[in-house]
C-alpha cells in the first residue's frame, strides 16, 4: 500500500490492527500526536500507553508493571480480591 504520508500510513496500519481483531495496543506517550489519536479512536480503553521517563527513556519496567498487576487481577475472575 502506497500513502501521501506519515499521517495516513499511521492511520491505516492502526485500522488495519483493530480491524483484524487487536483489542489492545501499546504505544509510547511521545508518539506522534496523529498516531495517538488513532489508537484512541479505535482502541479506547484498549489503549495502553507507555509512559516516558523524566530523562527521556521510555518506561517500559513501568508499564510491564503495571500490566502485570492488571493482567493478575483480571485472571482471578473474582473482581481482584485474594
Amino acid at each position: 500500500m502506497w500513502t501521501s504520508g506519515a499521517t495516513e500510513a499511521n492511520n491505516a496500519a492502526i485500522h488495519s490492527a483493530a480491524a483484524n481483531g487487536a483489542k489492545e495496543v501499546w504505544i509510547s506517550a511521545i508518539e506522534h500526536p496523529c498516531a495517538l489519536a488513532a489508537t484512541e479512536r479505535y482502541f479506547g480503553k484498549g489503549r495502553r500507553e507507555i509512559p516516558v521517563t523524566p530523562a527521556g527513556g521510555r518506561g517500559y519496567r513501568m508499564a510491564r508493571e503495571g500490566a502485570s498487576a492488571q493482567h493478575s487481577r483480571a485472571g482471578r475472575g473474582d473482581g481482584g480480591e485474594q
